[in-house]
């Protein structure tokens, strides 16, 4: 009669409270292996009298020998028994110890090795068995290397008594007083009744054994492509938030969110290099161009431009019409010579790759000659997120940003103009003219200025 629903569902409870043994500790898969083999070593005690019985009419088995292999076999018992009940007591304090799998390997050699030369290694089904299970369930459970290991010990202890009974040293199968095979050369019964009623229970348990974990595997591998399946979906999900995101904030910054490195919420004083750029005549050309032509000129020039400061490192801070602020220094610290370098080099890239721009827009019918102002300051300034509990903007502010700002307003079209704290830090890789002083806004005492040269 097929279980009903009630008995199936208890099965999965109970499948679903063991897990899956393939994901156990090795502790735990040490005992797994250990204490059912313990158990069927003790039942086919159980088993063997009555075996016995019918063994008591026979003449070819040296019971003496059985007796040894039988103290040999309760022996093993014990020892399996010890190593399930270490490897549950100490599962805490050595979860994953290779040791317990080297231990299986080499006690399961140990236990069928003596019992199929006793019974003859070339002509017991024990051999058979032996080697299928333990080959089987140990590259399934413990891995390869402790399984060979373990067949190892398993091979050299047979073929070495075979060799040895085959030159005389030791007699072959030494529990028959004659060979299974009689001078007929018909199997005798009682060989196969001992051997097969031992091998079919061994086989029987060790069908449910690993039809149960080959079942868990199964549910585990359906399980994984599901999971697959739906990490896929959304790590393409993911991947188009990223782009996304690196669109609308700065990508180092981006970086930190998507890590789950940036706490968000804190301003810091900082030392940056500030750069600041404008576009001469935009104005002028907005008037000249239709509106979709225009944007196409200025998302040509910013994608040039951010390019560029993205290449270099720096932190692009915002578009403002046809301006760029960038710095350099956040989020990600830099030493202040190695930041001002990185902008003014940038800025150079930058009027270099801004001619090219201008005359390839005048190959296409743009009269009006596009050339950009810099501005460029080091100092320190506040930074970090500005704005309200639902819309928040990663800037710097201060004076020092305010001063980059101002010397763009005093810069030659096509020039990079300098501070003189940006210049302390990079005339003496960078050549730099002086250009006087200049009178701001907002700063009450004449700025010291350098244009780069080249």
């Amino acid at each position: 009669m097929p279980p009903n629903d009630e008995t199936r569902g208890s099965f999965s409870r109970l499948f679903s409270r063991l897990g899956n043994p393939l994901d156990w500790c090795a502790a735990d898969k040490s005992a797994f292996i250990s204490i059912p083999l313990a158990l069927y070593i003790v039942l086919s005690f159980f088993i063997l009298p009555r075996v016995d019985e019918y063994r008591a009419h026979l003449s070819e088995f040296d019971f003496t020998v059985l007796w040894y292999v039988d103290t040999w076999r309760k022996w093993t018992a014990v020892l399996w028994t010890a190593l399930g009940a270490m490897a549950l007591s100490l599962r805490r304090r050595y979860p994953e110890s290779k040791t317990w799998y080297h231990a299986v390997s080499q006690l399961w050699a140990l236990t069928f090795a003596p019992i199929c030369y006793a019974l003859g290694a070339t002509t017991t089904s024990t051999l058979g068995f032996a080697v299928m299970t333990g080959a089987l369930g140990g590259i399934l459970l413990i891995g390869w290397i402790p399984t060979l290991l373990g067949m190892v010990t398993f091979s050299t202890l047979s073929l070495g008594a075979d060799l040895a009974a085959y030159y005389g040293k030791i007699p072959y199968a030494p529990a028959f007083q004659r060979l299974a095979i009689g001078k007929d050369g018909k199997i005798q019964g009682s060989w196969l009744l001992t051997n097969w009623i031992l091998v079919g229970i061994g086989a029987g348990a060790t069908l449910v054994v690993f039809g149960y974990i080959f079942d868990r595997w199964r549910d585990r591998e359906e399980r994984l492509a599901e999971a697959q399946v739906l990490l896929g979906a959304s790590h393409e999900r993911l991947e188009k938030a990223t782009g996304l995101i690196r669109r609308y904030v700065p990508g180092q910054l981006a970086d930190e969110i998507i890590s789950g490195n940036y706490a968000g919420q804190k301003h810091e004083r900082k030392q940056l290099t500030i750069f600041f750029s404008d576009i001469q005549g935009f104005t002028q050309a907005s008037d000249q161009l239709d509106p979709e032509r225009l944007a196409g000129v200025l998302n040509e020039y910013l994608s040039e431009m951010t390019r560029i400061a993205v290449k270099h490192g720096g932190t692009i801070d915002k578009f403002v019409g046809d301006a760029l602020l960038v710095f350099f220094g956040a989020p990600s610290a830099l030493p202040e010579k190695e930041q001002a370098l990185r902008c003014v080099r940038m800025a150079v890239e930058m009027q270099a790759r801004m001619k090219e721009l201008g005359k390839k827009w005048y190959d296409e019918g743009i009269q009006t000659p596009f050339q950009i102002r810099v501005g460029i300051n080091s100092g320190t300034a506040s930074v970090g997120d500005f704005g309200s509990a639902e819309r928040m903007d990663y800037t710097a502010i201060g004076t020092q940003v305010n001063l980059a700002a101002r010397l763009q307003t005093h810069c030659e079209p096509g020039k990079i103009l300098l501070s003189h704290s940006t210049w302390g830090l990079v005339h003496h890789d960078i050549p730099c003219a002086p250009k006087g002083e200049v009178q701001v806004k907002g700063i009450h005492y004449p700025v010291k200025v350098y244009e780069v040269e080249g």
